[in-house]
């Protein structure tokens, strides 16, 4: 077979649309996949710092219990109270919904069982005590150190959340986005 210039042409031309359709093909994939990456990271990156939002929530509650405590002001207390319980277990319903991993779910376990114990100090401990005017002073004596404590492993099992998240996200990009700040 002969091939004149106007048939070598039309083969380069066939050619070249063939090896961009195949780049296209090749190209748009890739893209998917980086798609697919880029909202992993968006979704861990978001619920990491809705993370950091409910470590801050537990010292809107240490901060109710303590100011509740020598006013005597049980109505205030117990509106304020109720107010910050439902954004925290609000929090933790959205962070339940991005815990797919046995480690995210130990952290959110640990996260959930640290608010009950708020709950029962103030449910079971604080709001008897001063339904009977006991003395602020002697009611904070007693369970200033289960606060804290309350409130460190709230604290503790936000951050091991947190971790999850964002050693996700370095899984992800390879580059260490804790490290650079990012997060």
């Amino acid at each position: 077979m002969n091939l004149t210039v106007s048939r070598k042409l039309v083969l380069g031309a066939v050619l070249n649309i063939t090896v961009l359709a195949i780049l296209f093909v090749a190209l748009s994939s890739s893209l998917g996949e980086l798609g697919g990456l880029q909202n992993v990271v968006v979704d861990s990156c978001s619920t990491a710092q809705e993370s950091v939002d409910l470590n801050g929530q537990t010292d809107a509650i240490v901060h109710i219990i303590y100011a509740t405590l020598p006013s005597h002001d049980l109505v205030k207390g117990q509106k304020d109270w109720d107010d910050e319980t439902k954004k925290v277990s609000s929090m933790l319903g959205e962070l339940e919904k991005s815990a797919d991993k046995p480690e995210e779910k130990a952290a959110l376990k640990k996260l959930q069982d640290s608010f009950d114990d708020f709950k029962n100090i103030w449910e079971k401990e604080i709001l008897p005590d001063l339904r009977t005017n006991k003395d602020a002073a002697q009611v904070f004596a007693e369970i200033s150190g289960k606060i804290e404590k309350a409130n460190g492993e709230m604290s503790s099992a936000a951050e091991d959340f947190k971790k999850e998240q964002t050693d996700q996200v370095n899984e992800v990009d390879g580059i260490g986005w804790t490290e650079t700040g990012r997060i």
